[in-house]
């Protein structure tokens, strides 16, 4: 029997996010689809439980973790932590972890390298993780340690083996999904909207508010649309407030005296996703970068038509299906909202497109490229 220890120290809110959701999703396929695997997952019992009903797995156990994140301690002897539960596979689903190495093999999850590419996003961040990005050393350090690392695009693993120079044979690519409860809900989305007072017909960006995700670009693009569209369409962002960039945003809002325009909902519940999906006209995601871009296909699968910035992954999976300007340029992507919300026509295009395109995306399909890579690295 294979025996799999995953470090879920990560998962440390109740507010989930896009990192935790992905892990929690893909770990629950994974236990499906070969029960004869003993999982072993290190986190905290209680929060683990609170996102997903492990305790329903006969292959699964909860090991309360014994060792802080990221510190002294952690790096220096969860090694033998891990070895103490005899285990085949050491699964980190985010690759900050020990780099020694024990009688297991060693699987990392990298997402992007964002703080190499945008080292502004770190400028306002802790002394630690400014200290850890200033050079490429320390990642490097890490992830040669590996027997084998996990991406979710070819983006990604161009970015490991040009920027940090890893060799690509070590490299495994095994995209995302889609969760099946991510659907039209047109009916159910009229009550939302009520509930949440939103506007009848509006423009969504649902994310951070780093400066890379593009939300600058969104505010100035919207200023530019005609004065017709602006009074018939508004714009809703949903992410959690982050104080170190919001004011940037409201300010630029205030220039463009667009105050009564925008409708800020924090943080929303992630039940509630779906129906925020359904409810919006165009949902747009200017990001200069992602590693995977689970919003728009999301949102696809909710039959909203999606315009993004044509770049790093999101050129890879969204394509075609959704309605591609260049990124960083406030102007094209002015121009790119206006073509569609003057035409019904073209947008229920790009909804039809992006309902069959977003179908194609299962978790069951990643879980079993996961359970490959382990057979790989472990010679089977």
């Amino acid at each position: 029997m294979m025996k799999v220890a995953i470090d879920l120290r990560w998962i440390r809110s109740k507010q989930i996010d896009g990192i935790s959701r992905y892990t929690v999703n893909l770990l629950l396929h994974q236990f499906q689809l070969d029960p004869a695997i003993q999982y072993f997952l290190i986190g905290e019992r209680a929060l683990l439980q609170h996102h997903a009903d492990f305790s329903a797995y006969a292959n699964v156990q909860i090991i309360p973790a014994s060792l802080p994140l990221l510190s002294a301690q952690d790096f220096m002897r969860m090694h033998r932590e891990i070895e103490g539960l005899d285990v085949d596979i050491f699964h980190v689903p985010y690759y900050l972890s020990s780099p020694f190495r024990g009688g297991y093999k060693k699987l990392f999850t990298v997402y992007d390298l964002i703080p190499f590419l945008f080292p502004d996003a770190l400028s306002k961040s802790r002394l630690l993780w400014r200290w850890f990005y200033k050079t490429t050393y320390p990642a490097r350090f890490l992830l040669r340690s590996a027997d084998g690392i996990l991406t979710c695009s070819e983006s990604t693993r161009r970015d490991l083996t040009g920027m940090l120079h890893l060799p690509s044979d070590k490299i495994h690519v095994i995209g995302g999904g889609v969760e099946s409860r991510f659907q039209p809900g047109r009916v159910a989305a009229e009550a939302f909207r009520s509930e949440y007072r939103l506007p009848q017909r509006f423009v969504l960006y649902v994310g951070r508010q780093d400066p890379y995700k593009g939300l600058s670009h969104l505010v100035q693009a919207y200023a530019l649309l005609p004065e017709t569209l602006r009074k018939n369409y508004q714009v809703v962002i949903a992410g959690n407030t982050d104080p170190r960039y919001i004011g940037t945003i409201h300010q630029l809002i205030q220039d463009h005296q667009l105050e009564r325009s925008f409708f800020f909902l924090d943080y929303l519940p992630d039940r509630d996703l779906p129906l925020l999906y359904s409810a919006a006209t165009l949902l747009v995601h200017p990001s200069l970068y992602e590693g995977f871009g689970l919003t728009p296909l999301e949102a696809m699968a909710c039959g909203t038509p999606v315009i993004y910035a044509n770049t790093s992954s999101l050129a890879e999976f969204v394509g075609k299906a959704g309605f591609a300007v260049a990124p960083a340029s406030s102007e094209i992507l002015a121009a790119g909202m206006r073509t569609l919300l003057m035409d019904e026509t073209l947008r229920e295009n790009f909804s039809q497109r992006g309902l069959a395109h977003a179908a194609r995306y299962t978790w069951e399909h990643v879980a079993g490229r996961v359970i490959t890579v382990y057979e790989h690295i472990l010679g089977k």
